[in-house]
């Protein structure tokens, strides 16, 4: 059950939204398997039962201000929500239960407050959000009749183990300069503080997390036909947990990208192309107490490409592929040096044809994909460890009806060759997509 009221204001140049919803829904899943045994003979069954009844249902309120006259908004929002989920399995011995025997139920509950402040003219746009949520999870075993004490009791504390609150705050600007019709740049950032706890004294993943996040993007429209962009990203995470049992795992996460490309959309031909390069620097706060902590680099470059060449009405020529070449070493942040451990040479390619035919698309082609691992010696001299091909035929057919049906069959037969000379054949058969409606 669903209820929305609202209240507007008469005015032209600015318009004040009020609105409160409650909501509700509930799902039940079922699921037969064939029982042990035991069970069998004692409740005379072949298939045992097993449901999952989830409900859902939250009070929210918003309040949403605009001016037309100084572009300015406002929207405040605030959510109470609830979560049950309930398993209940209907045939179980007494004197035949162990810890997993037992099922369970989970309870969750959340409060959310959002809001947000955006500046709307015509060479900028500029967002500032703040959100804060506090969540609180409880597990729960449930009782069955005539099982033993003891072992239930071992059931309880391990769900206890699992309850937990959190506290995650989220802090996030963006703005868009829109110099003139052709040239945009695009800046955000966001922060967010995320704090784990955890009440049983069994369970040491309390845990204090930190992440920043920046973006900036140059869009340039050199034609109707032909757009760029460059793009600089990077972001910084620091996980500090909070008992020793696990305090070996605290690190901080350094994550650079630059990355450019292009998409060209002509009469007869479409084509986007990029290249990144990216460093993901991971560093771990007690590496000098433990020789198995190890921090490490990861840096990588990729290029990728997708182009469609227009033959004639119904005929396309397709080709999507990529090079990722990867590099993994021992890091040391103190002297910014790395010692390369690892190198990967990744490269793919799917060249094919494809022929329209009323709603119908019938396309075959070639998929090569190959995986070559590289190590590196005392003296950094770098050898081949393992290599991996696949080349093979493809196939894909999609139906496309409008209101009806959405259905995607992709296969293809690949050719396997490794470095020891052993060859096998492999075939593949997919469906990701199927959709219809009435």
């Amino acid at each position: 059950m669903r209820l929305i009221n609202f209240n507007v204001s008469n005015s032209l140049e600015n318009s004040f939204f009020n609105t409160a919803t409650a909501y509700y829904i509930q799902q039940r899943k079922d699921f037969y398997f064939e029982t042990d045994s035991l069970t069998a003979q004692y409740f005379n069954i072949k298939n045992n039962l097993q449901s999952r009844v989830e409900s859902n249902y939250y009070l929210q309120d918003r309040i949403f201000y605009t001016s037309g006259i100084t572009g300015i908004n406002f929207d405040l929002q605030g959510r109470v929500s609830w979560r049950n989920i309930d398993r209940d399995t209907r045939y179980v011995v007494p004197e035949n239960v162990t810890a997993s025997s037992f099922d369970s139920r989970i309870e969750e509950f959340k409060i959310d407050m959002i809001s947000s402040a955006e500046y709307r003219q015509k060479s900028f746009i500029g967002q500032i959000k703040f959100s804060i949520t506090e969540r609180e999870e409880k597990h729960f075993a449930k009782r069955i009749n005539g099982a033993n004490q003891l072992i239930y009791d071992d059931r309880v504390n391990l769900e206890n183990q699992k309850n937990n609150t959190s506290q995650q705050t989220n802090l996030s600007l963006s703005g868009n300069i829109i110099f003139d019709n052709k040239n945009n740049l695009l800046v955000s950032v966001l922060h967010r503080k995320l704090v784990y706890d955890t009440p049983s004294e069994d369970n040491y993943d309390d845990r204090d997390e930190l992440l920043s996040i920046f973006r900036v993007m140059y869009l340039r429209k050199f034609s109707p036909v032909f757009n760029m962009f460059v793009n600089l990203e990077g972001s910084i995470n620091h996980i500090v947990y909070i008992f020793s049992q696990r305090s070996s795992n605290n690190n901080i996460r350094r994550i650079i990208k630059l990355s450019s490309g292009g998409t060209y959309s002509g009469n007869n031909i479409t084509s986007s192309n990029s290249a990144e390069v990216s460093a993901n620097y991971t560093v771990y706060d007690f590496e000098s107490l433990s020789s198995s902590l190890k921090s490490f680099s990861f840096r990588q470059f990729a290029v990728k490409d997708s182009t469609a060449l227009k033959i004639n009405r119904r005929t396309k020529f397709l080709v999507n592929g990529y090079i990722k070449l990867s590099e993994q070493g021992d890091f040391k942040w103190s002297s910014f040096s790395s010692r390369p451990v690892r190198f990967l040479e990744e490269i793919y390619a799917e060249p094919r044809f494809s022929y329209n035919w009323l709603d119908l698309e019938l396309a075959v082609g070639l998929r090569y994909f190959s995986l070559s691992t590289y190590g590196y010696n005392a003296d950094g001299i770098k050898t081949k460890i393992s290599d991996y091909k696949s080349i093979g035929p493809i196939a894909e057919i999609t139906l496309v009806k409008s209101n009806s049906i959405d259905l995607r069959i992709y296969g293809w037969y690949e050719f396997i060759s490794t470095e020891d000379n052993t060859n096998r054949e492999l075939a593949n058969l997919n469906m990701p997509s199927i959709k219809s409606s009435t």
